[in-house]
């Protein structure tokens, strides 16, 4: 059967009663999270389809805020009965705050309409087609692994503030991750592409190359040479490949206010110092079109906008949601984000980049005699108060004399967040936004984001390698 639109399935006027409710006792403010969503994953491993999942999830989180306490409770149905069962529940206690009422809800603007569901068969049409191109690259290519995730979210916030707004989320995303073997080493190589943004991917040809990609990358890391260790210059290739997740990590999250306001952060009361190299700029921009992680509102009913973090080295700002925003006194922007239903917002990032430079990454490769070329990143991340970030380099190559040579394997990088922003000496002109699908931890909870950059030179930074 058919499933109805969220906002046939929820009234607007449903929404006002229930935050009445919610504030019957007092409160400062009230907000009603609304999602109906799909989400399927299916995994081929060895040619074999692998625990397949498909869910649906129905619900609504309540959310009341009165002074510094905040409750929030969350239904699994979104029936007036059960939206004025929590709400009520939650409004029991000593009244305190000063909304006595409901502002009346502003319009709805059309929404777009959700995604069609991905055919089963032509998914696995395309796993299949993946897993043959990846394996027909040698026979060193011994395992091959083929991930295709897809999720539409239809959701409906309405706050005590008059918001009442919705947006649709679509993303699909596919990766291959090849295993080759040979030289007595084991390597492992993923490529990924966002089906929203890059839908020639979609295709069979699409497909067909991503795998191959995958599966020459694994081969050609077999012959890579152990990877110098020491101080030296890194050139990080542009982002396509998921380099840009290093200030992501490095520096994004020490951005966001609730670290902001336990001075947990470097950041913390800084806005107009000067914190990195004039160079970098860092933008949060959750406004970029045909993405699979990006969105119209955020989880709170702000609209989304694109957030200038540091301009020319200095300090401008930070992410903020409602909560965040009113305790410093800013104006949220639209950084409110939740996994669904069942967890309250927190700020976090969206598509979190550097902006690009003059240079062409030719250029700054040709100023360095010896250092390393940064391909891909695998795991890692960075302490919010700035003692520290370490990361896995998966691909990488020396630079000798200007030029990109021979594969390494084996490098770390490490440092500090702000000496990294404050070493960068040269950054590209050649903006590159991720492919690989990206998904951020916090408290518990995951969204999807995405991060880029264009090539960036880090004057020192310590390499952590296999060759002492």
């Amino acid at each position: 059967m058919e499933r109805k639109r969220l906002q046939e399935e929820v009234s607007k006027d449903l929404l006002e009663a229930a935050l009445a409710k919610l504030l019957a006792n007092g409160g400062d403010f009230a907000e009603i999270f609304c999602e109906q969503s799909e989400r399927s994953l299916l995994h081929l491993e060895e040619g074999r389809v692998k625990a397949p999942s498909f869910t649906v999830a129905v619900g609504a989180g309540l959310r009341l805020v009165r002074g510094k306490t905040t409750r929030y409770g969350f239904v699994e149905e979104l029936t007036e009965e059960a939206l004025f069962r929590c709400a009520d529940a939650l409004a029991v206690g000593k009244a305190v705050g000063v909304c006595e009422a409901v502002e009346p809800l502003a319009a709805l603007g059309a929404m777009p309409a959700p995604a069609e569901p991905l055919a089963a068969e032509g998914v696995l049409s395309a796993l299949r087609a993946a897993d043959e191109a990846c394996r027909a690259v040698g026979p060193a290519v011994q395992n091959v692994t083929v991930v295709q995730n897809a999720w539409a979210q239809e959701m409906l916030v309405a706050n005590s503030r008059g918001t009442f707004a919705g947006d649709v989320r679509n993303l699909r995303h596919m990766r291959v991750a090849a295993t080759a073997v040979g030289n007595g080493q084991r390597r492992l190589c993923f490529r990924g592409a966002d089906l929203v943004a890059e839908p020639q991917r979609a295709t069979a040809e699409g497909v067909r190359d991503l795998a191959r990609g995958a599966g020459q990358g694994a081969v050609l890391m077999l012959e890579a040479g152990p990877a110098p260790a020491g101080t030296m210059p890194v050139v990080i290739d542009a982002g396509h490949m998921g380099t840009g997740v290093v200030f992501h990590e490095a520096c994004g999250h020490a951005l966001e206010t609730d670290h902001i306001l336990e001075g947990a952060s470097v950041f913390a009361g800084r806005i107009g110092d000067t914190v990195a190299s004039k160079l970098v700029t860092l933008v949060d921009d959750a406004t970029w079109p045909d993405r699979s992680r990006t969105y119209r509102v955020d989880d709170e009913g702000t609209p989304s906008q694109k957030t200038v973090l540091i301009e020319g080295g200095v300090l401008k700002g930070y992410l903020a949601d409602i909560k965040g925003a009113a305790a410093l006194g800013l104006a949220p922007t639209g950084s409110g984000r939740r996994q669904n239903f069942r967890h309250a917002p927190l700020a976090r990032m969206s598509c979190t980049y550097l902006a690009p430079g003059e240079g062409s990454q030719e250029d700054i490769l040709s100023e360095v005699k010896s250092g390393l070329f940064v391909k891909t990143v695998g795991g890692g991340g960075g302490d919010i108060s700035g003692s520290g970030f370490v990361f896995t380099v998966m691909e990488a190559n020396l630079i000798e004399n200007g030029k990109v040579t021979r594969p390494v394997t084996g490098a770390t990088l490490r440092g500090r967040g702000l000496e990294l922003l404050e070493s960068i000496d040269a950054v590209g002109n050649d903006l590159g936004i991720s492919s690989v699908g990206g998904m951020c931890g916090k408290a518990g909870q995951m969204v999807p984001v995405d991060e880029g950059s264009p090539t960036v030179r880090v004057g020192r930074l310590t390499v952590g390698g296999a060759a002492l």
